[in-house]
């Protein structure tokens, strides 16, 4: 399968048009062995049968269940994500329309930017918002003229049914499954409506893409989509925008009304102070892994140092959820203390560095409990690590194989120094290993039984996983590069290249600086709405309603 599509969804009267959008993508969406469509049920509080029909036409339906007061997007989102079955996961709203001409375009580019062997190569999609006339008008045509029709009045400037293009739709990302969970998916801090999608897609800008030029000055926010200048978080996230552009993929936006139903609007201004801390320090913002759909329910206990922890964390997402307490915390404790730690936290297996362990006894204790432990510990070869239960699994090895096979553990061996080779032949001394068998036990390491892995800035990189609940191998773990040449520049090229003495000047007497603060403010968002869109401003102030209402 080449491609996981997650749609988020939660019910409400005041919304009822979205059991209607959930029901026509159902309808029309086809599951097969290239896509699957997982749709996933927040919190609702309208009763429904859309499990029945989601699942009569073939899609996954996923209930969280842990959603109980408000409706979560980014919750949804994240379950999906850990269920998918393919390697690479992509994110689409119930409110966006995605035509099967753009999803084959999203699929050739899956293929071609290797995204499932390269977890740093994304794709983040543009939007088209329409208006209401634009919503009602489309639905009239013949529905293989949609892309043309919308496109051509983008293109052409005319925007009849056009309310808005946003070059990001920060939520529609297409990306590796694996980076994913281990970026953490969105941060469910983030409650209701808001700033979720923009903090995950400024982790995942940070984490996957080497940019020649960024925008200046990332804190800032435009607050619309209608800014000018290569400057503050939105230019980044358009970047990424324009490459699906010039590829011709859109989404659509269809158009509704936005009440404000089980307070799901409440907490948009503590979201976006939230996200404005996080890309003030997105150098070292970062959050907890996900867990894959395998491990889903598995409480794991670790009792190492964060710092540990911090550098395996590309592993995690297959191990389980970590429940820390550090080692200082348990040695002094009695038996009992233990077993009650053990009971309330639901701990169902152990992750243990050998090297690490300061208590010996701790060891003992958990093997009585009969806990999984699982040992991490460095491998013989280079580069490689060992992360099994069962120790006695590297004594299990296949003694038949292909001639290619054999070839390619001999040109392995030959690779590497002399002193690795010692210690291999040293390592199988040890364990009765025959010698003759050099070739056999090399290729079962390689292949079955380590991971391997380049540590960068305290982090271990993982290019091969070899697992019991998962097999992994990425052909390229660099990061995504975009040079100045490229396209997705273009919007900003003749800012980027040209030299300005106020530009200059602004950013030495500390102006660019008090704009950032300001640009965070409700005043500066209504001030650029009227500036740019002073139909909308209107249109939307609550003033105006009530003037009109009581016409």
């Amino acid at each position: 399968m080449k491609l996981s599509i997650v749609i988020p969804f939660g019910l409400s009267k005041e919304r009822i048009y979205i059991k209607d959008r959930v029901i026509q993508k159902a309808c029309e969406f086809k599951s097969d062995d290239r896509v699957e469509y997982i749709f996933v049920e927040g919190y609702s509080s309208l009763e429904n049968d859309l499990k029945r029909v989601i699942e009569e036409n073939g899609h996954i339906y996923l209930k969280d269940e842990s959603q109980k007061d408000f409706f979560s997007q980014g919750k949804c989102r994240n379950l999906g994500a850990s269920f998918a079955n393919s390697d690479v996961v992509m994110f689409l709203d119930v409110d966006y329309y995605l035509s099967q001409q753009f999803l084959e375009y999203i699929l050739d580019l899956i293929d071609i930017k290797e995204i499932a062997l390269k977890p740093n190569h994304i794709l983040s999609l543009p939007v088209v918002f329409l208006n209401q006339n634009g919503s009602e008008f489309i639905y009239t045509q013949d529905k293989k003229l949609w892309d043309g029709l919308i496109k051509n009045d983008l293109i052409s400037g005319k925007k009849e049914w056009i309310k808005f293009f946003a070059p990001s739709s920060t939520s529609s990302i297409v990306i590796n499954k694996h980076k994913f969970l281990t970026l953490g998916g969105n941060d469910e801090q983030f409650i209701g409506h808001g700033y979720e999608d923009f903090d995950l897609l400024a982790r995942i800008l940070y984490s996957c893409i080497d940019l020649e030029q960024i925008p200046v000055n990332l804190n800032y926010d435009a607050r619309n989509w209608n800014f000018k200048s290569f400057e503050g978080f939105r230019a980044w996230f358009a970047l990424l925008g324009y490459e699906a552009s010039f590829h011709g993929i859109y989404l659509y936006h269809f158009h509704h009304d936005e009440p404000n139903q089980n307070g799901y609007m409440d907490n948009k201004h503590k979201n976006h102070q939230r996200f404005y801390n996080h890309i003030s320090n997105i150098k070292a913002h970062s959050i907890k892994h996900l867990c894959d759909k395998s491990v889903y329910r598995d409480n794991v206990l670790f009792i190492h140092s964060k710092e540990i922890l911090y550098s395996i964390k590309e592993i995690l997402p297959y191990i389980g959820n970590i429940i820390y307490i550090n080692e200082d915390n348990l040695i002094y404790k009695s038996q009992k203390e233990l077993e009650s730690i053990i009971t309330e936290k639901q701990i169902h297996k152990v992750l243990l560095l050998n090297e690490c362990i300061k208590n010996k006894n701790l060891l003992d204790f958990f093997q009585k409990l009969d806990l999984d432990i699982v040992y991490f510990e460095k491998g013989i070869l280079p580069e490689s690590y060992l992360i099994t239960s069962n120790k006695n699994k590297m004594l299990e090895f296949d003694k038949t194989l292909y001639q290619d096979e054999i070839t390619q553990a001999r040109l392995y061996l030959k690779s590497l120094s002399k002193e690795d080779n010692d210690k291999i032949l040293n390592f199988m001394v040890e364990k009765n290993i025959d010698k003759n068998d050099l070739d056999f036990f090399v290729n079962f390491l390689i292949n079955d039984l380590y991971c391997f892995g380049k540590k960068e800035q305290e982090i271990i990189k993982f290019y091969k996983i070899n697992l019991e609940n998962k097999k992994i191998f990425f052909k390229d773990i660099q990061k995504s590069k975009y040079s100045l040449n490229s396209l997705i520049y273009k919007p900003f090229i003749y800012e980027i290249s040209s030299f300005s003495f106020i530009k200059m000047f602004n950013k030495y007497i500390g102006l660019k600086l008090v704009q950032t603060k300001i640009s965070h403010t409700k005043f500066y968002r209504l001030f650029q709405k009227f500036f740019y869109n002073p139909k909308a401003f209107f249109n939307d102030s609550k003033f105006f309603k009530k003037f009109k209402n009581a016409n």
